[in-house]
């Protein structure tokens, strides 16, 4: 018993390290939507932009280092949701250093605008737009992905029965209205509910909660 407490307090550790990961880092960024834009305020934060960028890219990789830690755990009720959690985690880190490179380029172009003065800042405002777009694109692809690796995460961890089933039920329900609210519309030219970004938040804090306290279910481990 003690084996499954252990490793179910290492798990419900590493999500609560995620879920930080997650929102200090978008809170870090604020610079890049201050207003009255990222070109005029994102050079003022670029050492704070800089640091939230590797932090983003590290929770990527602890989250395909999370997904390699539970599958053991997860394959024995549903090999291929557990195989899927390892791939997603993976393509989280990858689409996250693609996100990372956008954002660089914003950076980037607020310190040569402030740098630079008449003239020369006009074709820097002109290609602003533009460069915001794609990192949109770019960003809401990302959390599509978290929005898929949770899914998968908590559709395994409710076949497995290692936790009781009412919270990865109301993870598997979190990580469906993120998707469907929060992430898809946007990339289908839609507008994005935002009021359903903290359903994760909530979710995974139950989840961290019983595990810390808990661990996993000896009973269901192999």
């Amino acid at each position: 018993m003690a084996t499954a407490t252990r490793t179910g307090r290492l798990v419900g550790l590493l999500l609560l390290v995620q879920l930080a990961g997650l929102i200090v880092p978008f809170v870090m960024l604020h610079a890049l939507y201050a207003p009255p834009g990222f070109l005029q305020s994102a050079a003022q934060g670029g050492g704070v932009i800089r640091w939230a960028l590797l932090l983003l890219l590290a929770n990527g990789a602890l989250t395909t280092g999370l997904s390699v830690v539970v599958h053991p755990a997860l394959r024995s009720s549903s090999r291929g949701l557990a195989q899927w959690c390892i791939v997603l985690g993976g393509a989280w880190l990858v689409l996250q250093a693609v996100d990372n490179v956008h954002v660089s380029t914003m950076l980037s172009l607020s310190e040569q605008y402030a740098a630079s003065a008449g003239s020369g800042r006009q074709g820097l405002e002109a290609m602003a737009p533009v460069i915001a777009a794609t990192r949109r694109t770019g960003h809401y692809t990302v959390l599509l992905a978290i929005g898929g690796w949770m899914l998968v995460f908590y559709g395994a961890l409710w076949r497995s029965r290692l936790v009781p089933r009412v919270i990865p039920a109301l993870g598997v329900l979190a990580a469906a209205l993120h998707m469907g609210g929060v992430s898809l519309p946007v990339l289908v030219g839609a507008r994005s509910i935002t009021a359903l970004a903290p359903v994760l938040a909530v979710s995974h804090g139950a989840l961290i909660l019983w595990l810390l306290a808990r661990g996993f279910d000896e009973r269901r481990t192999s």
